[in-house]
């Protein structure tokens, strides 16, 4: 019986201690949140009209008179939330996981938590963020071990292309600025470019005949790679969010050498304008 109890207490005390440290974790990323909406708040507000598209490609003023009312207000704060599955091993094997996110658009910045499940008790706490042109990846499992803690250049790169894709949940940031333009390819897609700090980030936005997104595809930063790979993300459905039109289901991969690798499916649950509060 001591024996049993001295056990017991061993698996109750490393569950406090998980979870202390998940709630530090949890805590950080809701300060960061703070800190890029605190950023946020002196960007002026404004109103997206149609009228004021005409300079765009064509399949782009399509898409975002179809995705975003006239009159609406300009989207400077975004917070929303995920499920899904992601894959470590190029797409062979899935996990379920769930996340918050948090957007600003002026400056460009996010914040995503997520917890993903390998197995029953064990999980792996992710924490990625983009935040004054630098970009972070930090990967926990059980939010204990640091697996992965990602910084330098490429991250940033990599970042700011995450950053770049994921406008197609808050459009009126695809607007154009002194920061980002868009050039015309076709009458189905086009280019945007966004530039902020020392990176820059170039994509393809392709439009169906309804004139929804339905992929977005550049090159970006992988890991330690010192060569950028094709990478992209396709829509797989829609939904209305607020009045807003914007993809509900994506799915992201990598189409280097190596071909297609999906990595993330995921599903937005929940999502809220222009309300800086946390979840």
């Amino acid at each position: 019986m001591p024996i049993l109890l001295v056990i017991l207490a061993i698996v109750l005390g490393g569950l406090g201690l998980t979870r202390l440290i998940d709630n530090r974790l949890r805590q950080m990323a809701d300060n960061e949140a703070r800190t890029i909406f605190l950023a946020a708040s002196t960007a002026p507000d404004g109103t997206f009209r149609h009228s004021e598209l005409d300079d765009l490609p064509a399949p782009v003023q399509r898409y975002l008179k179809r995705s975003v009312p006239d009159g609406y207000p300009l989207i400077r704060y975004v917070r929303l939330k995920q499920t899904g599955t992601l894959s470590t091993n190029n797409g062979e094997s899935w996990f379920p996981f769930k996340a918050v996110q948090y957007f600003t658009a002026q400056p460009p910045a996010f914040v995503w938590l997520a917890r993903g499940w390998l197995m029953p008790l064990v999980w792996v706490t992710t924490r990625d963020k983009y935040i004054s042109g630098r970009g972070n990846m930090l990967v926990k499992p059980l939010s204990m071990i640091t697996v992965a803690d990602a910084t330098g250049e490429s991250m940033d790169q990599g970042s700011l292309a995450r950053y770049l894709a994921e406008t197609m949940w808050f459009p009126t940031a695809l607007l154009p600025s002194d920061h980002l333009r868009w050039e015309a390819v076709d009458d189905r897609s086009a280019r945007v470019t966004l530039v902020d700090q020392h990176s820059r980030m170039t994509a393809t936005f392709t439009f169906n005949e309804a004139d929804d997104v339905v992929q977005v595809e550049g090159v970006r930063y992988r890991d330690d790679n010192p060569t950028p790979q094709p990478w992209g993300g396709k829509v797989l459905a829609y939904r209305s969010f607020d009045g807003v039109r914007i993809p509900s289901e994506v799915e992201v991969y990598w189409n280097g050498p190596e071909g297609y690798q999906p990595y993330y499916r995921g599903t937005i649950t929940e999502i809220d304008y222009n309300q800086p509060e946390l979840y």
